[in-house]
């Protein structure tokens, strides 16, 4: 982030980690929003019968999976490769690293997930 030899501020890198720091956070918050308004909407719906809410409830858990697999397998390693250079912290189990193996894993995980 900053460069060794001049001490200054490296605009590019910062402008990169920041970048991709609030991509993140939008896509979680856009996420949170939309499961937490589409389990109000299925509550408060009074012509669908408890069969279809069920139903209802059961895709949204299966969808609630197939959202943390990303968490941990794309956002996770890819935040630590971001954001460890920045604030210098040593990644002892190479986290940041191995964030393209752990990537590699996610079409495989989801597609378990929604079998399941």
């Amino acid at each position: 982030m900053f460069s060794q030899k001049q001490n200054r501020l490296n605009l590019p890198q910062l402008l990169n980690m920041l970048g991709g720091v609030v991509d993140m956070w939008i896509n979680i918050a856009i996420t949170i929003y939309l499961a937490t308004n589409t389990i109000a909407e299925i509550r408060k719906a009074k012509t669908f019968s408890l069969n279809f809410k069920s139903l209802q409830i059961k895709i949204l858990r299966a969808l609630f999976a197939q959202t943390i697999v990303p968490v941990f397998f794309v956002y996770i390693p890819f935040g630590c490769a971001i954001l460890f250079p920045f604030f210098k912290i040593n990644d002892k189990f190479q986290i940041a690293n191995s964030s393209t193996f752990f990537t590699s894993f996610f079409p495989a995980w989801d597609a378990i997930v929604v079998i399941l």
